[in-house]
């Protein structure tokens, strides 16, 4: 059996992934099933998750305010060891945002992450978006 943690971590993931393939009603369920877990069960990284969800749906609905609170409440809970993942996804909302300088900033932070992660598709996920951003013309 798994532990409430690792239950939020999969229903979170499950949200993004939801996410990814267009079915934000199954992305909604997963994440209330994630917060359900969540009550009465309080740990900084089950926080990350949650949040991180959050913000990937709220982004999906087209709500950046509310996306951006989420996606720098789950920064500020994401684990140093193991961030990359998270921190790809948030640089990408960042500048489909508009918000291209921090999105820079969150996307160099995860390719340094990713020297030492065997991920490289995520990698090359960060620096694509970084590439892109990097030939847009400041107005």
């Amino acid at each position: 059996m798994l532990g409430p943690e690792s239950q939020i971590d999969y229903r979170s993931l499950m949200t993004r992934l939801c996410i990814l393939c267009g079915d934000r009603e199954a992305a909604e369920i997963s994440l209330r099933e994630a917060e359900g877990l969540a009550k009465g069960f309080e740990s900084p990284m089950a926080r990350h998750y949650l949040e991180w969800a959050r913000g990937a749906l709220l982004a999906a609905e087209g709500d950046v305010s509310l996306a951006r609170k989420a996606f720098e409440e789950a920064h500020a809970l994401a684990p140093v060891h193991d961030r990359g993942e998270f921190l790809v996804g948030y640089g990408q909302f960042l500048a489909s945002a508009g918000a291209s300088g921090q999105a820079r900033e969150v996307l160099t932070l995860a390719c340094e992450d990713f020297q030492r992660d065997p991920r490289k598709p995520l990698e090359d996920a960060a620096r694509r978006t970084l590439r892109s951003l990097e030939s847009e013309v400041p107005a």
